[in-house]
């Protein structure tokens, strides 16, 4: 049961990042944004992901995964919930970040080939 909370856990993970990496249109970035922020939100309520309270067993959780490969100095180590409000606020303001120079300088115009006369 442990390594089907982790997978899913996984996945959800990496459909948002995807998502935040990936989205072209107004509407995806809408609710991207509004999927980071609930879940910034409810990290810092939860004080913590509540999907890692499920990750138990004799394997590491995914946060634990994380700051291993993140985190070089183990006596530097934040706690879990930290951890992980870091990692989704770095997304929310990638993902800010991504959506106005879109908006500014949109992608598909320069690559597409667009001639001005």
């Amino acid at each position: 049961m442990e390594w089907i909370a982790t997978t899913t856990h996984a996945i959800l993970a990496l459909a948002v990042i995807v998502g935040v990496l990936f989205s072209s249109t107004y509407t995806q970035h809408i609710t991207i944004l509004i999927t980071l922020l609930v879940i910034l939100f409810g990290i810092r309520f939860y004080k913590g992901c509540f999907m890692t309270q499920w990750e138990v067993g004799n394997k590491p959780t995914l946060t634990q995964i994380g700051k291993a490969l993140y985190i070089h100095n183990p006596a530097d180590e934040p706690s879990d919930a930290v951890f992980e409000e870091i990692l989704v606020s770095s997304l929310v303001f990638l993902h800010l970040v991504r959506v106005s120079t879109s908006s500014v300088l949109p992608l598909k115009d320069i690559f597409t080939g667009v001639h001005i006369e």
